[in-house]
């Protein structure tokens, strides 16, 4: 699990959400904010993506466990990342791809 200094607080969100560019793929959306001293990030899952609470506790926990992978090789940025259909028959992998492809497009280096 991603640990607290990585989670962006929810008072945060509006800053990002207003400041933030914004990068689509066909799984996940990611906004994000160059700023901080540090990799931060947070994943959102609507109920109309996901209607149960096990499966949007099931995403969010698979693209937390992506991010802790990564996350000492990340740039300092903030980062809001949406889950926008239901990830179950997705493979790790493909998540994995997904997440660097979205970092690509918003100019995140991973060093």
């Amino acid at each position: 699990m991603l640990g607290a200094p990585h989670k962006i607080e929810k008072a945060d969100f509006s800053n990002i959400f207003s400041k933030g560019r914004f990068f689509h793929s066909p799984l996940l959306s990611l906004r994000i904010l160059k700023e901080g001293h540090i990799p931060q990030f947070a994943v959102i899952v609507s109920k109309k993506a996901i209607p149960t609470a096990v499966g949007r506790n099931s995403a969010r926990r698979r693209v937390y466990a992506v991010l802790e992978r990564i996350i000492k090789r990340i740039e300092p940025v903030s980062g809001l990342i949406t889950i926008k259909t239901d990830l179950k028959k997705v493979s790790f992998t493909v998540l994995e791809k997904e997440v660097h492809t979205l970092f690509e497009k918003g100019g995140i280096s991973l060093h």
